[in-house]
């Protein structure tokens, strides 16, 4: 039986596809050493360059995937009218549902909740702190919930830590600046 290939260019999820299908994708370019892929047995998505022979690219330190259906399909194929079908389907059969996407080092995905969005703190570290610094803070901290909504997990995620960053910043920068003017008032008592 063929395994059903899912795969998340830009975050989107997609498939099944065959495994054949999957090397079509990665030689058309659709498929990049980066882009995440799961089938079903695999504990967590894994990026395109783990799994052996889909994809020229250095593999990189982790688990490794190795398919007999992506070497098989990455060899000389026989002329059409001889090759069976990739992927059958009998009547009445449904595809098996892929696991929700969660990403190999993310944790969050369809059904879980989505990454804080610092946005007290922003806004605190705005008002109290420096607020140049501080309105980026805000507006990642906006950008996190629309993005988990629209799918874009990733995204969402780099969001909220472009947010924590940037009230760290505001709070780093904000502190010893209102020491100072404190200290100097007291100083001119």
């Amino acid at each position: 039986m063929s395994a059903n290939w899912f795969y998340a260019p830009d975050s989107q999820q997609l498939g099944p596809v065959s495994a054949g299908q999957l090397v079509q994708l990665a030689a058309a370019g659709t498929i990049q050493p980066d882009t995440l892929i799961w089938k079903e047995g695999l504990a967590n998505w894994v990026k395109a360059r783990q799994v052996l022979g889909l994809v020229d690219a250095p593999a990189e330190a982790g688990e490794m995937v190795d398919d007999p259906e992506i070497t098989r399909a990455r060899q000389p194929q026989a002329p059409a009218s001889v090759q069976p079908s990739a992927n059958p389907t009998w009547p009445g059969q449904t595809p098996a549902a892929p696991i929700p996407y969660s990403g190999p080092q993310t944790g969050y995905g369809p059904g879980s909740a989505p990454p804080p969005n610092y946005l007290v703190w922003a806004i605190l570290s705005t008002i109290f702190c420096c607020w140049p610094l501080g309105i980026p803070a805000i507006v990642f901290a906006a950008q996190v919930n629309s993005k988990f909504q629209a799918g874009n997990y990733a995204e969402a995620l780099q969001a909220s830590q472009k947010a924590k960053l940037w009230c760290w910043i505001s709070f780093g920068v904000g502190l010893p600046v209102t020491i100072l003017i404190v200290l100097a008032q007291v100083a001119m008592r």
